[in-house]
């Protein structure tokens, strides 16, 4: 351009590029190239096949979109590449990371979950084991107590836990409160056949006191009869 005397004036420009941002880790590898495909201030990683790096290159630019993520297949390796335009599309950024690497944290993310998944597991099966034994015991007590009731056994009880409220622990009271309703019952009923086989022993020598036959003479008759009470016995 010309000043107002019509002198030549020249502007220079310094760009400068901060190529940390841009430095090729140890997992992944980023390359800065302009539109025409040539790196810019960071080489091409020597460790990636040049001609299918300068292949992949041109793919990206021939592309029209600003940004995305694209598998690249190598003779040796499968990586994966994402790239952004920059600066209006006059410079690309391609980050490239191996496959395998990419997908190790999910790996590791599912080995851990399968790995907590399993754990928790055996600990519910734990806990349902234990559960599981504490009401087959119950159970089994109660299967005691009964075969020692059809026995003729009427004084057995089964131990019933005071802060539970579950189904087993009513069973548990009702079969108790049945055998102790079984065993007075039955001790009533052998104090009646016992009163009752008193009742006749009573009878009968009550019985024994009067004739058989009615006792006449030319001037006397005499006759007895006796009538037991059904409680007492007396006459």
């Amino acid at each position: 351009t010309f000043d107002s005397g019509g002198r030549a004036v020249f502007f220079i420009a310094l760009l400068s590029l901060d190529t940390k941002r841009f430095e090729t880790g140890k997992l992944a590898k980023t390359i800065l190239v302009d539109v025409m495909g040539d790196p810019i201030a960071i080489p091409l990683p020597k460790d990636l096949p040049e001609e299918a790096t300068k292949k992949l290159i041109y793919d990206i630019n021939q592309n029209r979109f600003n940004a995305g993520v694209r598998e690249w297949q190598t003779p040796n390796e499968t990586f994966i590449a994402s790239y952004q335009r920059l600066a209006s599309s006059r410079l690309l950024a391609i980050n490239i990371i191996s496959k395998e690497v990419a997908f190790a944290a999910s790996r590791t993310l599912v080995t851990r979950s399968v790995s907590s998944g399993t754990f928790l597991l055996l600990i519910a099966i734990g806990f349902t084991l234990v559960f599981v034994r504490g009401i087959t015991e119950r159970l089994r007590k109660m299967f005691e107590a009964t075969e020692k009731v059809a026995g003729g056994d009427f004084s057995i009880r089964v131990e019933t836990k005071a802060r539970s409220h579950d189904e087993i622990t009513g069973l548990a009271s009702s079969f108790n409160t049945m055998a102790s309703k079984i065993q007075e019952l039955m001790e009533q009923t052998a104090k009646k056949i016992r009163m009752e086989k008193e009742l006749e022993t009573a009878q009968f020598l009550q019985n024994r006191f009067f004739p058989v036959e009615p006792h006449e003479s030319a001037n006397i008759q005499v006759a007895g009869k006796s009538i037991p009470a059904s409680e007492c016995g007396g006459d």
